[in-house]
């Protein structure tokens, strides 16, 4: 029993830290961050490029999101198979319905974020640098 608590309690802090940490990091971005580089115009470029290049917030974003999209899992099979027989039995009651919508919900934001943060880093990182470079707006293209 001392096993399963301990298991229970390393999946659970690793969860619940690493969503704050996701969940925070997310709405620190996209309320403060961006609306702040966005206002001040070309003058955000370097501080975005610092951010995303050097600081890789894109990297450890994407691994807090990874740990707790795991913990989750981690969670999710325990209590599913220490509770119900089947696996539509789990996903039949409230419990296990609820939770079943909440991580296939944070499987897919892990993945369109995974698959759409780093591709979209890489071309502000190309087009920081091309216009760093040429000293104006970069090709219409």
């Amino acid at each position: 029993m001392v096993a399963l608590s301990i298991y229970m309690l390393v999946f659970r802090i690793t969860h619940i830290v690493s969503g704050i940490f996701w969940v925070g990091s997310a709405f620190f971005v996209s309320v403060f961050l961006e609306p702040t580089i966005e206002a001040v115009g070309p003058a955000g470029g370097p501080v975005m490029s610092h951010v995303m290049e050097k600081r890789k917030a894109g990297v450890i974003i994407t691994g807090i999101a990874a740990f707790t999209a795991i913990g989750g899992l981690f969670l999710y099979w325990r209590d599913w198979h220490s509770m119900y027989a089947s696996f539509g039995d789990w996903i039949g009651s409230a419990f296990g319905g609820v939770l079943t919508v909440g991580a296939v919900c944070a499987i897919i934001a892990f993945f369109v974020g995974s698959g759409g943060i780093p591709p979209t880093i890489n071309k502000m990182n190309t087009l920081g640098k091309e216009m760093a470079t040429s000293g104006g707006p970069p090709a219409p293209e």
